[in-house]
């Protein structure tokens, strides 16, 4: 009889291995396809307003903060006309590539042939969890960001991939022009894609190619730059540039910091300030290392592999990038534990780890390397409560901003409101935030939420004659007065002088309550996609819509109260009763209650 006890055993093992795995992997896949930012949030108000001003191809040629996003504006335009704008297709088009970048490094891993099967699988492994890591929650959670990011560093990967292959493999010219091809539109899908002809460059000098060869790169990294200086808005490129050699040198050398403090913080075992400084010094020290290791690289006349390749390319996409923002971005944004730039420590990390397990390969380094392998083998449970914490701030993001634009929809532009949806520079973007929703209402766009604003001020009974009705008690109602002053007046907000439609609604002058903010406690038991609030008279006036937390551990959202599941804005048409009608879309009915409530 064959003796299945030692496949078992394997098979035992393998289960415990890869389970801490696929926990960390399902978190990642359930806060970006439950909880991502939609609809439109923060940066994409200043970069749609060109975009509904211009036309998409205009804005697309056209800098925006700096930066030439002519293929992400590509991919907007084609979620603003097929799918809502509502960020869901941004989103899973910015996974994709996110999933390619694992792809593409874990073929280069699996085709090496000094690892073993185990070490193959360990380093696979920690390149999943590395770039799905929720501390990317900048870009994994918002899909115009991700669109940006994750497009530029697969084709950066993707061009020195080709080019190995091209120059080193000599697999022929057609690798060489593809390596070219995907250096052109990684140029232009991001400003830091400017970076791939750097990084090819220093990789051109490792692999000690021919200077005809080289000159060709350093041809076709000119006529880059000559194209991307030369079309429209060149002039605000160049005016961007700050020469601050010291707060460049500070932020390269801290930019590793990030995933350490989030990592170490998650633990609760120390304060904030000391695991800054630890971290930050930590940093230092393996930024420190890995230049050494470039200029080691450099010096040495040994062949570098297609894994090693990669691994220095995302070495310098981090730091790169890193020290390209610090010559385009003032001080105050120079932040290293900022969320956005947290995928380009996380790219330095990757490559850095990797590179060093497969240098540590005499005898004396035995013990450092198996340290190393053991460090990316924990990675995954070691960063597991980073990864609920990250992915409940992300949940609690999209509860901010569809809150804010639930306000704004019903006409008022609450100016907590605002910070919360809008974040860094919120008053910058506020111009461009009621341009765009005036050109969004004007086009009959749906990138708030849904279609409801529609329903504001129409009769129920006509809102309602395509439902079928039947009556619900609410569990709890809470009212909080909104007050003339913590509105943000749209007339100081000018942008192409466009805001018609909002002095229209703006309250008028004898008015000092201008609304209400309702807080509901619904029935677990009422299945409802959206709210509508009426007055005495029958009248929409106001929206609600579902709070929807998150049932994982530490998924602890102190932004509103968990005992309330709705969330509802009125204006200040508020008479002594009220209705509130909440509504499934899918199945076409509406449940109905009136509550009273006596104003204060």
């Amino acid at each position: 009889m064959q003796n299945t006890a030692p496949a078992q055993h394997l098979s035992l093992k393998t289960f415990c291995v890869f389970l801490p795995v696929a926990v960390f992997f399902f978190i990642s896949v359930y806060y970006i396809a439950f909880h991502h930012v939609s609809p439109l949030s923060r940066d994409q108000w200043h970069m749609y307003a060109p975009y509904f001003r211009d036309g998409w191809w205009q804005a697309a040629l056209t800098p925006m903060s700096h930066h030439r996003h002519i293929v992400p504006f590509l991919m907007f335009h084609i979620d603003m006309q097929w799918f809502g704008g509502l960020n869901h297709f941004l989103t899973a088009f910015g996974a994709f590539f996110n999933l390619c970048i694992v792809f593409l490094l874990g073929k280069v891993i699996q085709r090496h042939d000094n690892f073993s099967p185990l070490q193959k699988s360990v380093l696979i492994v920690f390149t999943l969890t590395c770039l799905t890591w929720l501390i990317n929650i900048a870009q994994l959670g918002w899909g115009f960001m991700s669109t940006m990011y994750y497009l530029s560093s697969f084709t950066y990967l993707l061009a020195l991939y080709c080019a190995w292959h091209a120059l080193v493999n000599r697999a022929g010219n057609k690798w060489f022009a593809a390596a070219i091809g995907c250096g052109i539109v990684c140029t232009f899908s991001f400003g830091i894609g400017i970076l791939v002809w750097p990084a090819l460059l220093v990789l051109c000098a490792f692999w000690r190619v021919p200077l005809k060869t080289l000159g060709v790169v350093v041809l076709v990294l000119l006529i880059c730059l000559v194209v991307f200086l030369s079309l429209p808005g060149s002039d605000e490129i160049k005016q961007a540039v700050l020469w601050q050699p010291w707060q460049s040198i500070r932020f390269v050398f801290l930019l590793a910091a990030g995933p350490l403090f989030y990592l170490l913080k998650s633990f609760h075992l120390f304060d904030a300030a000391s695991i800054k400084t630890f971290a930050s010094l930590v940093s230092v020290i393996v930024t420190s290392l890995a230049l050494l290791m470039f200029v080691r690289q450099l010096l040495r006349n040994q062949p570098v592999n297609c894994f090693a390749s990669l691994c220095y390319g995302l070495m310098m996409l981090g730091l790169g990038t890193a020290a390209l923002i610090s010559l385009t971005r003032p001080v105050f944004f120079l932040d290293v534990w900022v969320d956005r730039y947290q995928i380009w420590a996380m790219m330095f990390w990757l490559g850095l780890l990797m590179l060093c397990y497969q240098q540590l390969t005499d005898s004396a380094s035995i013990k450092l390397r198996q340290a190393v392998l053991l460090i990316m083998f924990c990675w995954p449970i070691a960063a597991l409560p980073s990864q609920l914490d990250l992915g409940a701030r992300l949940s609690e993001y999209k509860i901010r901003v569809s809150g804010a634009l639930l306000a704004f929809q019903v006409g008022l532009p609450i100016k907590s409101d605002a910070k919360d949806a809008m974040h860094w520079s919120w008053e910058y973007k506020l111009p461009y935030f009621f341009y765009v929703w005036e050109a969004i209402q004007q086009q009959h766009k749906s990138v708030f939420i849904e279609a409801w604003p529609r329903y504001i001020h129409q009769d129920v009974k006509n809102v309602l004659s395509d439902y079928k009705t039947t009556t619900f008690d609410l569990n709890g109602l809470r009212k909080v007065p909104v007050m003339r002053d913590e509105l943000v007046n749209p007339v100081e907000y000018p942008y192409a002088n466009n805001h018609k439609q909002l002095e229209q609604q703006w309250p008028q002058p004898e008015q000092d309550i201008v609304g209400y903010k309702l807080y509901a406690t619904v029935p677990d038991d009422i299945d409802w996609d959206f709210g509508l609030i009426s007055n005495q008279q029958g009248k929409v006036i106001g929206l609600m819509q579902p709070i929807h937390y998150s049932p994982l551990p530490r998924a602890n959202i102190n932004y509103r109260p968990k005992q309330h599941n709705g969330y509802g804005v009125t204006d200040n048409d508020f008479k002594e009763k009220v209705g509130i009608i909440l509504v499934n879309s899918n199945t076409k009915t509406a449940y109905q209650i009136e509550k009273r409530i006596t104003k204060k």
